[in-house]
C-alpha cells in the first residue's frame, strides 16, 4: 500500500537530483534552481536539498568547480 507521503517524498528526491545537475552547470545559481523548482525562497530550497542529498546546494557547485579545476591543472604540461 502506498501512503500519501510517498509520492511527495519521491518528488522531492527527484527535484534534488535534477537540481544537482543544474547546480553543476555554472550558469545556474542556487536562487535560480529554487525558482525553477517552485520554492518560495532560496533558504527553503537549500533546506530541502540538504535534507535529501546530505549536502547544501552551494557545496555541490563548489565541489564540481574544484574537480574541474583539478582536471584542468592535470592536463597542463
Amino acid at each position: 500500500m502506498i501512503s500519501s507521503t510517498e509520492p511527495v517524498i519521491c518528488g522531492l528526491v527527484i527535484s534534488a537530483h535534477v537540481a544537482s545537475g543544474w547546480l553543476r552547470d555554472d550558469r545556474v545559481t542556487v536562487a535560480e534552481a529554487a525558482v525553477r523548482l517552485g520554492y518560495d525562497s532560496e533558504a527553503a530550497f537549500s533546506r530541502a536539498f540538504k535534507r535529501f542529498s546530505g549536502l547544501p546546494p552551494s557545496s555541490v557547485r563548489r565541489q564540481d568547480r574544484d574537480e574541474g579545476s583539478r582536471a584542468s591543472r592535470a592536463r597542463v604540461p
